[in-house]
């Protein structure tokens, strides 16, 4: 048995060919359950609707005293007992064999929906990804067509938001649910003034991402595709507590909290040094954040000449690119600071991409005139050693070592995010 749950608040001129897609269903175990809002108790719509479906056995009437589209669904979803519930929009149309060719699906995936095409004022196929749907494909954009879904009863918890039908795929991804589309064309999603499928407001998607991308970082969640492993490579023995401590307070302050954040140490008397300032310093739960590394390493020193001095940091840096856990990761240079959006902003923006550079200032700079604090990034030049690695998140899997050429690889630069303040010289 597979509950329908049909919401109706405008529409009901759409609600006969719905009803009629229902009816003619391949598959015949169903019921459908419509629910009026928005339009007070024993509302005219609602003793229509009650009159016209009075003899159909299948088809029950419900009335709610509420405003908005997905609480009704929530309520729907509690007027039965059934295992698996689908939904459909008044204004859209099933094919016949829409059920018929989900429920297969039902035994490995916990959301099923299906390919679609508009129509009403626009006739063209939706496009939407088929076969098992990713989280990641998910984060991106919406891959669902509403009307096309059948998922579990117990899963339905819309809340009351813009976008709610995307809002719940985030929240069942912190549950380890399983999606998929069918790779058939089952649903027709009428497109007109009032439709807002593929019509919403960027901003707004924008705003539901961030929501949830905080969320993911502190459950833990999809850190195969946003996991952060932050470096600061304490190289030189010249630096002092403040200069760490003011780069890994910047860290600990990060709106996104998926990461690790590895203090690399070539030289021994520096280890005790770093411990004492994050066991001063840094509650319990910070400390979970960082931890201390040893790299060996030959020592970089004064005396060494230029090219000497270039090639062990290049080698220091390669060992680096190494270390960590995840595959996304940046560098933080002692003294320098990160504002808290840097890397919520990086991590977000970097799919597509191969690196991603925001912009910044510089703190501690001359007063002499004609002196330019803002860091000015170069468009899209091949050599890395034009950008502060402060600035950066790179993509380990594409970087086999710490790149001294960028050459092809795909950037995405926001000049105009001021995330770093880099210590000047």
């Amino acid at each position: 048995m597979i509950s329908i749950l049909l919401p109706i608040f405008n529409g009901e001129n759409f609600l006969d060919d719905s009803v009629n897609s229902i009816k003619k269903q391949t598959h015949k175990n169903w019921e459908l359950s419509i629910g009026i809002n928005g339009h007070g108790l024993d509302s005219k719509i609602y003793k229509r609707i009650s009159e016209k479906f009075k003899d159909e056995k299948k088809i029950k009437v419900f009335q709610y005293d509420v405003k908005s589209k997905p609480l009704t669904l929530n309520l729907l979803a509690k007027e039965g007992d059934s295992k698996f519930v689908a939904l459909i929009d008044v204004d859209d149309v099933w094919e016949p064999t829409k059920l018929q060719n989900q429920i297969p699906f039902l035994k490995t995936f916990d959301v099923v929906g299906t390919s679609g095409r508009y129509m009403g004022k626009k006739r063209d196929k939706i496009n939407v990804e088929v076969g098992k749907i990713t989280y990641e494909q998910i984060f991106f954009h919406n891959c669902f067509i509403n009307s096309s879904i059948v998922m579990k009863r117990e899963d339905v918890e819309f809340d009351d938001v813009f976008l709610d039908d995307y809002n719940m795929w985030f929240k069942l991804i912190t549950k380890n649910r399983k999606f998929y589309n069918v790779d058939q064309v089952l649903v027709n999603h009428r497109l007109h003034d009032k439709s807002f499928f593929n019509g919403t407001n960027n901003g707004s998607v924008s705003d539901l991402k961030a929501k949830w991308l905080k969320i993911f970082g502190e459950k833990n969640v999809m850190m195969d595709r946003f996991g952060t492993t932050i470096i600061m490579p304490l190289l030189f023995d010249t630096y002092t507590s403040a200069d760490i401590k003011i780069s890994l307070d910047s860290v600990l302050k990060q709106e996104w909290k998926g990461y690790e954040c590895l203090i690399v140490i070539s030289e021994d008397k520096i280890i005790n040094m770093v411990r004492d300032i994050i066991n001063k310093n840094y509650n319990e739960e910070e400390k979970k954040y960082l931890n201390i590394k040893k790299l060996k390493e030959k020592r970089i020193t004064a005396n060494l000449s230029d090219r000497i001095r270039k090639v062990r940091l290049r080698q220091y840096y390669d060992k680096c690119m190494k270390l960590g856990k995840y595959n996304l990761i940046a560098f933080i240079e002692p003294k320098d600071i990160w504002k808290p959006n840097k890397l919520f902003h990086q991590v977000m923006w970097i799919h597509g991409y191969d690196v991603h550079c925001v912009g910044g200032s510089f703190y501690n700079h001359p007063t002499k005139k004609g002196f330019q604090d803002k860091i000015v990034l170069p468009s899209r030049d091949p050599d890395a050693s034009k950008f502060y690695r402060s600035c950066l998140l790179l993509k380990r899997n594409k970087f086999k070592k710490y790149p001294i050429m960028f050459g092809h690889k795909t950037f995405l630069f926001h000049r105009h995010m001021d995330c770093v303040e880099i210590h000047y010289p």
